[in-house]
């Protein structure tokens, strides 16, 4: 048995080369002779941190060290999904969502025990014959799975998110939605797959229709029509309003393009308002307000109608 100092030089030096993503296994340590006691030593020393029975990190566990602490618990086959696995492919994740339990996918009948800080599903709709060498879920999976405990706004901040930055693409998250039997926002994802894609008729604009014209009795506008320099989703003629739906503005060239146009627009008078899927889905009334305020100081004489989730 290695004394304490001994301990600490094996961690700093042969150790710590050894440790990948920080983490060590306690069969590592005692090959080197660390042992129970040493190990028990340098845990309350702040040298160790033991995470789950027989695995240790060196110093405080990073997220990339906690999802492969849950690979080396799962075994062979099993894959990261959830947050975490957006992290280790790259994403871009907010740290709040990095402090949930690690999601691992783990092949159809492994069972798991739960452990704190993990949490183990079985995959049962073929995600990890997709799985990456990174042994993390394919994008498309992750963003789906994390979609069905999402409610609306955040889906589509979500998909969003995944499209822009090109985690997937419209049409590979469609593809992988069909494989599914069920999903709670199946609909909405289609819908806004389908508006990625440029369809020929925008679902945001029937949204619009649906969600926020009719039910509020505003006066229907036209659809697509020229006004100033383009062709606007929305036009109010007689009160000189025009409606944009930017379900997917990506780029800084089409925002500056945009403000351009509404900037002609308004050099004749025309107020522009611009719409996206959080406005129309997520809070159509008050956007329906947003539209009434405009036609009303222009001219409208009808009044807007509260609907069933107006408050």
């Amino acid at each position: 048995m290695v004394s304490s100092m001994r301990a600490k030089q094996h961690l700093s030096e042969k150790l710590r080369k050894q440790a990948r993503y920080g983490l060590l296994s306690v069969q590592d340590l005692e090959a080197e002779g660390v042992g129970r006691h040493a190990r028990r030593r340098l845990v309350a020393e702040s040298r160790l941190h033991l995470l789950t029975p027989g695995q240790y990190s060196l110093g405080i566990p990073t997220p990339k060290t906690l999802a492969h602490v849950g690979l080396r618990v799962a075994g062979a086959g099993a894959a990261v999904g959830g947050w975490h696995g957006l992290h280790m492919l790259g994403m871009k994740v907010p740290q709040q969502n990095l402090q949930q339990p690690v999601t691992v996918w783990v092949p159809n009948g492994t069972k798991k025990r739960p452990r704190a800080g993990w949490r183990f599903r079985e995959d049962g709709y073929g995600r990890l014959r997709r799985m990456l060498i990174q042994r993390t879920l394919e994008p498309g999976d992750i963003v789906l799975d994390l979609c069905s405990e999402l409610d609306v706004s955040n889906t589509i901040g979500l998909c969003t998110d995944a499209i822009r930055d090109r985690w997937t693409s419209p049409q590979r998250l469609n593809d992988l939605l069909d494989a599914r039997l069920r999903h709670r926002h199946r609909t909405l994802i289609s819908e806004l797959m389908e508006d990625a894609q440029e369809g020929a008729e925008s679902p945001l604009e029937h949204r619009y229709v649906r969600g926020v014209e009719r039910p509020h009795g505003l006066p229907r506008a036209s659809r697509q029509v020229r006004v100033g320099p383009n062709i606007v989703d929305g036009w109010y003629r007689e009160w000189n309003c025009a409606i944009e739906m930017d379900g997917w503005r990506f780029h800084k060239d089409r925002v500056q393009s945009d403000a351009r146009a509404d900037a002609d627009r308004a050099a004749l008078g025309i107020t522009t308002l611009r719409f996206g899927w959080d406005d129309i889905v997520v809070n159509p009334c008050r956007t329906a307000h947003r539209v009434a305020s405009v036609l009303q100081r222009n001219g409208w004489d009808g009044h807007l109608r509260r609907c069933s989730s107006c408050p």
